[in-house]
C-alpha cells in the first residue's frame, strides 16, 4: 500500500501529499463500521494490492530519465 502514498507523492511533488495519503489508506484499511471493517473483506486488500504493484511499475518507469532531467 506504501507504493500508492508514494506515487501521489510523486505525481503532486509534495511530501505533505505523500503523508495524507498514506494517513488516508490507513484510516480505510483500519475502520470498522459496526461489524463491518475493511481488512476483514477479502477484495479490498486485493484491490489495493493490485493497484500498488500498478503505481510501483509506473513509479520505477523511465526512472533513470526522468533523473537526468
Amino acid at each position: 500500500m506504501s507504493f500508492i502514498a508514494l506515487f501521489v507523492g510523486m505525481a503532486f511533488k509534495s511530501s505533505k501529499a505523500t503523508i495524507v495519503t498514506s494517513f488516508l489508506l490507513i484510516f480505510l484499511t483500519q475502520a470498522n463500521i459496526g461489524d463491518f471493517t475493511m481488512a476483514g473483506n477479502v477484495v479490498f486488500p486485493v484491490i489495493l494490492t493490485t493497484i500498488s504493484l500498478a503505481f510501483a511499475v509506473l513509479s520505477i518507469v523511465n526512472v533513470e530519465s526522468k533523473d537526468l532531467m
